[in-house]
């Protein structure tokens, strides 16, 4: 039962057929092979730094039965800035160049150095013009993304993006903010085209996720 699946209900609801697809946390693959596999012709760069997470997404390409010659992997963080950086390892999924702190609160003490750069430079290098479905999971470090998503939003034609307790409520304050400045609609992980959410409301549920109130808690939600 593959993630995949609901973001793609989404995706149809909207009437979107994703051409190009940016998967920032690609993990071990789970979503660029669900959508690899639903749209061959797409194109999907899926952007993973973890050394261990891209060992299984290497051996996740190669046994599938269908061609995921659409998959494009770059070994990458995305950041705010060029350069190198730590990120933990071990962790999985919940590998972070923000926090060792996983979301059941114990911690990781083993971390690799990653190459980072930013997504706006990312696009200009694999020369992505136009996104028809953008997925950002990366534990914590989305609110570092929100400066080039501020310039690139007009060109972005669906998100998924995951508001965790990984970060201050301020960051992601300020992202959600530059989302809704560009007129998104956004909603609550799986809900219907019918249930739009407001700003006010948005607030509202990330404020709930301040780590300094929920540091246990590794309470998560997401918007499209």
């Amino acid at each position: 039962n593959s993630e995949g699946y609901w973001m793609d209900q989404q995706l149809i609801e909207h009437g979107i057929i994703p051409k190009t697809i940016v998967d920032i946390g690609a993990n071990f693959g789970e979503i660029s092979l669900y959508f690899s596999k639903k749209y061959p012709t797409s194109k999907i760069y899926s952007i993973e730094p973890s050394p261990q997470n891209l060992l299984y997404f290497k051996d996740n390409l190669e046994i599938q039965y269908f061609m995921t010659d659409n998959i494009k992997v770059i070994k990458k963080a995305i950041s705010d800035k060029i350069g190198q950086i730590k990120i933990t390892s071990g962790l999985n999924s919940e590998n972070s160049i923000v926090t060792s702190r996983t979301s059941d609160g114990t911690k990781g003490n083993k971390y690799d150095i990653v190459e980072t750069t930013t997504l706006s430079l990312a696009c200009k290098q694999y020369q992505i013009y136009d996104i028809d479905f953008l997925k950002i999971d990366i534990e914590g470090s989305e609110p570092l993304l929100t400066s080039c998503l501020d310039t690139l939003i007009p060109n972005i034609k669906s998100m998924l993006i995951e508001f965790s307790d990984k970060n201050s409520f301020e960051s992601y304050e300020k992202l959600l903010k530059v989302i809704y400045s560009h007129e998104m609609i956004c909603y609550k992980k799986g809900d219907s085209i019918n249930n739009q959410i407001e700003i006010k409301e948005a607030i509202e549920i990330i404020k709930k996720l301040d780590p300094k109130k929920n540091i246990k808690k590794g309470i998560t939600e997401k918007f499209v």
